[in-house]
């Protein structure tokens, strides 16, 4: 049956799509008035529409922050079909046994082996990353210790260049004095 102003379509990567025309909205829930209060809560799915397209049945929330069981299961958890027949738990054996099934969409490897793949993936970029910093570091402080050994200033090679120049200085005073006494004595002698 056709709604008014709502348009579904699965689209190319086979995900149910529903539209809605400006001024509308879809909504599988709604709200209802708190009783005593002006507030409102929301009211999640009772028609069952949900369920029945495989969307979001057993669990309640919008993210990984605030996921949590869905109401109704956890009040009945009998709710939940862990077997083909009573007494038995061949579903919840299955779906235990996913975490060791290989998957072809995860080039058939199985989603423990996958995480740990993941988990090694991170551990070598962290120690790599750290590894890297270490490295640049040590460069760093190699081209400061470079830099300041070329523009820095060494006070124990200015102290003995100072000592030297006075020196040369004393020495060409002293040869000025005796040139001076002995030209004075030339003079005094003509």
């Amino acid at each position: 049956a056709a709604s008014p102003n709502i348009t579904a379509v699965i689209n190319a990567s086979g995900q149910l799509q529903i539209d809605a025309d400006p001024g509308f909205e879809v909504s599988f829930a709604y709200y209802e008035d708190i009783p005593g209060s002006d507030e409102q809560q929301l009211i999640a799915d009772t028609s069952g529409v949900l369920a029945v397209l495989g969307v979001n049945s057993l669990l309640d929330g919008t993210d990984a922050a605030t996921i949590d069981l869905a109401a109704a299961v956890a009040a009945e958890p009998q709710l939940l079909s862990v077997g083909a027949g009573v007494g038995t738990n061949e579903t919840a054996l299955g779906l235990a046994a996913l975490r060791d099934t290989p998957i072809s969409a995860l080039s058939d490897v199985s989603l423990s082996e996958q995480w740990q793949q993941q988990v090694e993936r991170n551990a070598v970029d962290t120690a790599g990353a750290a590894s890297r910093f270490d490295a640049l570091s040590a460069v760093r402080q190699n081209l400061d210790a470079q830099d300041q050994a070329v523009s820095g200033v060494s006070l124990d090679e200015e102290s003995i260049a100072l000592i030297t120049y006075q020196q040369q200085y004393n020495g060409a005073a002293r040869f000025i004095s005796v040139v001076d006494e002995l030209t004075q004595v030339l003079f005094g002698l003509v």
